[in-house]
């Protein structure tokens, strides 16, 4: 008596062969582990200027976007910045501004996996508004043009 039908019964070898070959592609596919385990979470660790007006906006207007653009993945603030030790498949992403004015804002995402110790830099993205003041009202679509315009952010 081999394994599978001391643990099956006495089922045909046919349907034991199966449901070998099934369990077998259901773990190469991923999905050997329960929705939401936290093995196969993937996560990003953010970092945000602090010196600027309402930074904990700022932060949370860019956690909010990268968690819209990537549900499946816990994100979180890290006020370490890019030295936070990473795990395989996990993101260290830091928003580097270039300017801060009363009429806008400009920056660049960089960021860095476990697998290179040198970070990406993304495009430098400028947000300019006109007829009203620069504010943290402004914040989610400057950090949504920060992500549109970084797509290989998230080609991982």
């Amino acid at each position: 008596m081999d394994w599978s039908e001391k643990f099956l019964g006495p089922a045909n070898k046919a349907r034991r062969t199966g449901l070998l070959a099934m369990t077998c592609v259901l773990l190469a596919s991923g999905g050997g582990y329960a929705m939401g385990d936290r093995q196969t979470q993937h996560k990003i660790s953010v970092s945000c200027p602090q010196d600027v007006p309402a930074p904990q906006k700022l932060c949370d207007a860019l956690i909010d976007a990268i968690s819209k653009d990537s549900p499946s993945t816990k994100v979180r603030r890290d006020p370490t910045g890019s030295d936070v030790a990473l795990k395989p498949n996990d993101l260290a992403v830091t928003l580097h501004l270039t300017h801060l004015t009363e009429s806008g804002i400009g920056g660049r995402l960089e960021w860095r996996t476990s697998e290179s110790s040198e970070p990406s830099v993304g495009p430098t993205v400028d947000f300019d508004v006109m007829d009203t003041t620069m504010s943290e009202k402004f914040y989610p679509k400057f950090v949504q043009g920060l992500l549109k315009s970084t797509p290989e952010l998230f080609a991982r």
